[in-house]
């Protein structure tokens, strides 16, 4: 394993600063937008299975018919 020692003005050299002019936002807001619609059908399902099993376990009917 290497051990890396960074002092004084190496953390200060003179590199080229490079701005970032322009970015296309599409992409973020179709990743953002495909994390919050699995978020929701996620949740969606997880409450529609827990209401399942609470249904079940509180009527034996319903258990028998499952």
């Amino acid at each position: 394993m290497s051990q890396h020692n960074i002092v004084g003005s190496e953390v200060f050299g003179r590199r080229p600063i490079v701005y970032l002019r322009g970015m296309k936002s599409g992409n973020f807001r179709r990743r953002k937008a495909r994390t919050v619609l699995i978020t929701v059908v996620v949740a969606t399902l997880a409450a529609a299975l827990g209401a399942a099993v609470t249904l079940a376990a509180l009527d034996p009917a319903v258990a028998a018919a499952i």
